[in-house]
């Protein structure tokens, strides 16, 4: 009787052994994505400029917006079925990594295809592949003071508004810089404060409802 009864309790554990098994392999598996910027890069659009695209979130005052500033993304979904983004949002991060949105920002994700404008979603990635994107928006950054020669009435593209704001010792957020010119399209600037500008959040949501972001950072490595 003893016997059996052990016999009993094996196949009982057997079975529950098999059933979890099988549910393991069988279940729904969740999504997973690898996102990362790969910072800033230009593509040849023309820059627009709205002086009073938004507001400063800390002083209140109206604030001019630059763009459309590109950033490069890459997606690689290591999961072994195919995962479908569904949702793009982007936001500013304040200090304290609040989420701000502004009806300027005029985000837009786009496939990594200048002649391509717009990536419609839902967009699928096969399983162990991977995808690269581009994320456009709208900067906000500190006017020019100067009434009689804005850097900002006469930039035609985001490298000469940089460059005309370093030569007036500055830099399109206000921090303080020194210029290093070589030639008349060669220049170089040196920051000689901590830099301090505005940060982004992008969220790419996929079919599963989860969320995966990162940050873009006006200048690399912050």
């Amino acid at each position: 009787m003893k016997h059996e009864t052990f016999n009993s309790i094996i196949a009982f554990l057997g079975l529950g052994l098999a059933a979890i098994t099988a549910w393991h392999q069988f279940a729904p598996k969740s999504d997973a994505i690898t996102l990362v910027s790969e910072g800033r890069v230009e593509v040849g659009r023309p820059l627009e400029i709205d002086p009073i695209g938004t507001i400063d979130h800390i002083t209140g005052a109206n604030q001019p917006v630059a763009g459309p500033i590109t950033w490069k993304l890459r997606i690689h979904n290591p999961t072994d079925h195919a995962v479908s983004l569904v949702s793009f949002e982007t936001y500013l991060l304040t200090e304290a990594n609040r989420r701000i949105k502004y009806s300027t920002m005029r985000e837009r994700l786009s496939p990594f295809q200048v002649e391509l404008p717009v990536q419609h979603l839902p967009e699928n990635i096969p399983p162990n592949e991977s995808r690269a994107y581009l994320v456009s928006l709208f900067v906000p950054f500190s006017s020019d003071e100067d009434a009689q020669d804005q850097c900002e009435q006469a930039a035609e593209s985001l490298r000469s508004l940089e460059r005309c704001f370093f030569e007036k010792g500055r830099d399109m957020f206000g921090n303080r810089v020194q210029i290093v010119e070589s030639g008349s399209e060669l220049f170089a600037a040196q920051w000689t404060d901590e830099f301090e500008g505005p940060r982004f959040l992008v969220v790419l949501e996929t079919a599963d409802g989860s969320e995966f972001s990162t940050n873009l950072s006006f200048l690399p490595g912050l």
